[in-house]
């Protein structure tokens, strides 16, 4: 159990520092503790919210497709706020 915990906490948990630390790279200058506090708030909050409406929607549906589908549409909406940093003619 030791190891494995290790593995994910070498691997999988380490991404929130590589989130923030990108995230006050790319923040307007003087707006880095902004952007980095709302980033977590949007993140808590989306971890209080999303798995609550998986679950009404597979209560309501009877399966798993609308539910996936959400977590599909978060993902091609992240995606596509990525995108627009890749693009300087993009951002705002």
């Amino acid at each position: 159990v030791a190891l494995i915990g290790i593995a994910m906490g070498a691997t999988a948990i380490g991404w929130n520092g590589v989130l923030l630390a990108e995230t006050a790279r790319v923040a307007p200058p003087g707006q880095v503790g902004a952007a980095t506090a709302a980033l977590g708030f949007a993140f808590g909050a989306t971890m209080l919210v999303a798995p609550s409406l998986f679950s009404i929607f597979v209560a309501v549906t009877g399966g798993y497709a609308l539910g996936f589908g959400m977590c599909a549409a978060a993902a091609f909406g992240g995606a596509l706020a990525m995108a627009r940093l890749r693009w300087p003619a993009a951002r705002p």
